[in-house]
């Protein structure tokens, strides 16, 4: 996404913007982020997982599951992030 509004909506010219992201990201930035991508996915998987077992009311409450899903999901994801973005930090990475 990145590549496609710099290069054909900013007018960036492809090389430069090739070259500048090789310069900057490295492949630890990869593996930070697939990693952090895999721990969230297998969170909201399990949240909504563990209140879609728990569901009982009918269509109310399976509406109010997927609700609370949205949310717990939500506040998880910005907590967790934050630590793990602590912790990276304080481990130099």
């Amino acid at each position: 996404s990145g590549w496609f509004f710099a290069v054909p909506v900013s007018g960036i010219d492809h090389g430069s913007f090739m070259a500048n992201l090789m310069a900057q990201v490295t492949a630890v930035d990869l593996w930070v982020g697939l990693g952090k991508c895999m721990v969230f996915g297998t969170a909201v998987g399990l949240i909504a997982g563990f209140l879609g077992l728990r569901t009982t009311g009918g269509a109310t409450g399976v509406g109010k599951a997927a609700n609370d899903t949205v949310t717990m999901t939500i506040v998880l994801i910005l907590v967790a992030d934050y630590f793990v973005s602590m912790l990276l930090l304080r481990m130099g990475v």
